[in-house]
C-alpha cells in the first residue's frame, strides 16, 4: 500500500488542502515494449524493481485540470515527438516538460499565478511545523536515478554539505534557501533522519518555502536539494584527486579549476539539452542522448521514471523526443507547415494563426488558442544600465508614469493580438496630454532639431529596445510603442536580436531596454519580472548582502523588504494578503515594469496524431509535464 500523503499548506481561505495523488496499488505494472525487450535481454531489471514502492499516480487534475483535457484516455506506447529550436542546445518546450520539482503545483497552477494547490512530486510526503520554520520531507522509497542508482538522503546531504556549503562552488548562499527569502536571512539547516527522510529548518518563519520548491521561476530538484552524488563526486575535489580528474580537465582546457569542471557536469533544470547533460543521471521523463550545437537534441525515455497512469502503465508513453536546430522562427513555421513538427508552444505567434489554419490539413497538425500564462508583452527597462543620462531620466518615476499613460494599448491589442487580450490592471488610460505634461514637469521640455525631447541636463536621450526574436509579436508590439513614444517626443528604436545574444547582453548589463513576457503588477511572484533583466547590479547587491553589485535607491530597497515579508508569511493569511496589497501599491507608484497587454491568447500547434493534449486553460499546462501523457495515435 502507498504511504499516506500529508500536505500542509494554507490556501487563499486559510484552509488545509490534501491533493493530487490517487492512493492506488497495482497487482502488476506495464512498460514500454522497448523497455520490456531490454528486460528480456537482461539489460534492465523488471519494471516493478525500477519503480519506487509508491510511484506517483497521475491523471487529469494532477498535471492538468480535467475540463482542459475532455478526451483524456489511457495511452499507448511508442513514437517520437518532433520539435524545432533556434537557440543552440535549447528547446524551451522540452525544458519545461522535463521539470521535476520536489513538490508540484496542482493542474495548470504555476507559482506566481495565484493557484496554491500543492501536490506530491519527487517527495511523496511532507510536513510543515505550525510556525512555518521546519519542513520535513520524505523521498519516495525505491526512487532511482535514470542510471538505476538509488536516490537517498545521501544525495541531499551531498547537495547541502559539498555544494551549498562549499564556498568555492557556492560563493553566495542562495536567497531562496535563506530564512524568509531574505538576503540577510540565516541559511537553511539540514538534518538527515533516515535514508529517505530529511528536515529543512529555518530560524524564522518561511511560509512561502513550499512555493519556492514548486517550480518558482522554473526550478526543480536539481536546483534545490537533490544531486546525484554517485555521479558528481568524480568531479569534486573532496572525493577525487586532480590527477584522476585530469582527462576531463584537459578535454575542457582547464588547468586545476576543478570547480569549473564540476559546474559543467552539475546539470541544472535549464541545462538538460546541453551536451554536458549526456551521462548525467536524471529524475526526468526523458534523458539526453544526443546534442549538437548546429543539429539535433534527442532525448530518450528514462527507464526508471517514477510516475504511472491509472492503469499502472509507467510513463511517459512516447519513447523519444527530438528537436532540430533551425536558423530562425520563420524556418520553424515552414517546418510546421510541412508536417515536420509535432509540438510547438513557445515560438508560436497570434499573427501566424491564419497561416497555421491554412496549412493544418496539409501539415497534419492542429492549431488552437489557449490562455497565455503570462502577460504577452511587457516593457522592461534596465535601471542599472551604465549611462548617467539614462539613469537620471529612468530614475524619475514621472518618466515611467508618462510612458504608461502614453501607450495606446487598444491599438496594440487590436493590431498585434487581434482583439485576443485586454488592458492589464496596471495599464493607465491612454492620455498623451497628461503624459506630455509629466515629461515637461520633470525637465524634459526642451527638444532637439528633430523634435525629440532632451534629457533634463540638455543632452540627447533615446531608448533602444533590443528584443529577442523568439516571439514575433514582441517586435510588432515594440514598433507600435516606438510610434506612441514618438508622439510624446521620445526617440526610441526596436532592434530584433538573436535570443542567445539577447541573453548574453543581459548577463553583461549591456541591454538598455527590452520587451518580454511578464506578469502584471500585484501578481503573486517574488517579482513580476526577472530581476536580472531589470535591476541586475541592484539584484547582485541584494543577493550577495552588499558584497557585489551596486547599492539600489530607497524605493528598490523598499520593494525588497515588501517581497521578503510576502515570502515569510503563509499564503492566504491576513499578513500575506496585507503585504500583497502593499506590494501592489508600491508597484503602481513606481512602475518597475510596464505591462502592455493582459489576458491574451496564445497559439499551440500539435500533430493531429497526438492525444491527451489540453485544448483549453493556460498554455503552460499544455507543456508543463503534460507531454508525459501525450501519445501517438497512428
Amino acid at each position: 500500500m502507498t504511504k499516506s500523503i500529508r500536505v500542509k499548506l494554507m490556501l487563499s481561505l486559510c484552509a488545509i488542502l490534501i491533493l493530487g495523488v490517487a492512493s492506488l496499488a497495482f497487482a502488476a505494472y506495464n512498460e514500454s515494449p522497448v523497455l520490456a525487450e531490454l528486460v528480456k535481454e537482461g539489460k534492465l531489471p523488471p519494471v516493478e524493481e525500477r519503480l519506487p514502492k509508491n510511484p506517483l499516480v497521475v491523471k487529469p487534475g494532477v498535471l492538468a485540470m480535467p475540463e482542459n483535457v475532455p478526451d483524456f484516455q489511457v495511452g499507448t506506447y511508442g513514437g517520437t515527438l518532433r520539435s524545432v529550436h533556434h537557440a543552440p542546445e535549447w528547446n524551451p518546450d522540452f525544458y519545461i516538460a522535463n521539470i521535476e520539482p520536489l513538490v508540484a503545483v496542482i493542474g495548470e497552477g504555476v507559482a506566481g499565478t495565484g493557484v496554491h494547490g500543492i501536490q506530491a512530486g519527487v517527495v511523496d510526503e511532507w510536513d510543515v511545523s505550525e510556525d512555518n520554520r521546519v519542513f520535513t520531507f520524505h523521498i519516495r522509497e525505491g526512487l532511482k536515478w535514470s542510471d538505476g542508482h538509488p536516490v537517498t538522503t545521501e544525495d541531499v546531504l551531498f547537495a547541502y554539505e559539498d555544494i551549498l556549503l562549499n564556498e568555492t562552488l557556492t560563493p553566495v548562499f542562495p536567497v531562496k534557501l535563506r530564512a524568509g527569502y531574505r538576503s540577510d536571512g540565516s541559511p537553511m539547516k539540514l538534518e538527515v533522519i533516515d535514508d529517505y527522510t530529511f528536515r529543512v529548518s529555518f530560524d524564522e518563519p518561511y511560509g512561502g518555502f513550499l512555493l519556492q520548491l514548486a517550480i518558482n521561476q522554473w526550478g526543480d530538484y536539481a536546483d534545490f536539494l537533490i544531486k546525484p552524488k554517485h555521479y558528481l563526486k568524480q568531479f569534486h575535489i573532496k572525493y577525487t584527486s586532480l590527477d584522476e580528474m585530469r582527462p576531463y580537465l584537459d578535454e575542457l582546457e582547464l588547468d586545476d579549476e576543478w570547480w569549473q569542471l564540476f559546474w559543467r557536469k552539475d546539470i541544472l533544470s535549464n541545462e538538460r539539452g546541453h551536451r554536458d547533460a549526456i551521462g548525467c543521471p536524471m529524475l526526468t521523463a526523458w534523458v539526453l542522448s544526443e546534442a549538437s550545437t548546429q543539429n539535433m537534441i534527442i532525448m530518450e525515455r528514462n527507464p526508471y521514471y517514477f510516475k504511472v497512469d491509472e492503469a499502472g502503465n509507467q510513463l511517459p508513453y512516447i519513447d523519444t523526443i527530438s528537436s532540430q536546430f533551425v536558423q530562425d522562427i520563420e524556418m520553424m513555421n515552414v517546418k510546421v507547415s510541412t508536417g515536420e513538427v509535432d509540438f510547438m508552444r513557445e515560438n508560436t505567434a497570434l499573427e501566424k494563426m491564419p497561416f497555421y489554419k491554412a496549412n493544418e490539413q496539409r501539415g497534419g497538425f492542429r492549431a488552437y488558442l489557449v490562455d497565455h500564462h503570462l502577460d504577452p508583452s511587457t516593457l522592461e527597462f534596465n535601471f542599472t544600465y551604465e549611462d548617467p543620462v539614462w539613469r537620471e531620466v529612468l530614475g524619475d518615476a514621472r518618466f515611467r508614469q508618462a510612458i504608461n499613460m502614453g501607450i495606446n494599448r487598444d491599438e496594440i491589442i487590436s493590431s498585434v493580438y487581434f482583439g485576443f487580450g485586454g488592458v492589464p490592471e496596471s495599464g493607465a488610460p491612454y492620455d498623451p496630454d497628461r503624459a506630455n505634461a509629466l515629461l515637461d514637469a520633470m525637465g524634459m521640455d526642451k527638444r532637439d532639431r528633430d523634435g525629440y525631447r532632451l534629457a533634463p541636463n540638455g543632452e540627447p536621450f533615446s531608448i533602444l529596445f533590443e528584443v529577442g526574436t523568439f516571439v514575433s509579436d514582441l517586435v510588432q508590439a515594440g514598433e507600435l510603442v516606438v510610434e506612441n513614444l514618438a508622439d510624446l517626443g521620445i526617440k526610441a528604436m526596436v532592434k530584433p536580436i538573436e535570443i542567445g545574444l539577447w541573453g548574453q547582453r543581459i548577463q553583461t548589463n549591456e541591454l538598455q531596454a527590452t520587451i518580454m513576457w511578464g506578469r502584471d503588477l500585484g501578481q503573486e511572484s517574488p517579482w513580476p519580472w526577472d530581476p536580472n533583466e531589470i535591476i541586475p547590479l541592484y539584484w547582485q547587491w541584494y543577493v550577495t548582502g552588499g558584497k557585489q553589485g551596486e547599492e539600489p535607491p530607497a524605493w528598490i530597497k523598499k520593494g525588497f523588504q515588501i517581497n521578503e515579508k510576502i515570502w515569510a508569511s503563509l499564503p492566504g493569511s491576513d499578513e500575506y494578503d496585507a503585504m500583497k496589497a502593499e506590494k501592489l501599491a508600491w508597484e503602481q507608484e513606481f512602475l518597475p515594469v510596464i505591462s502592455l497587454v493582459g489576458q491574451a491568447k496564445h497559439p499551440i500547434v500539435t500533430s493531429a496524431r497526438l492525444r491527451n493534449v489540453p485544448t483549453s486553460g493556460r498554455d503552460i499546462a499544455v507543456n508543463y509535464a503534460m507531454e508525459q501523457f501525450f501519445f501517438v495515435n497512428e
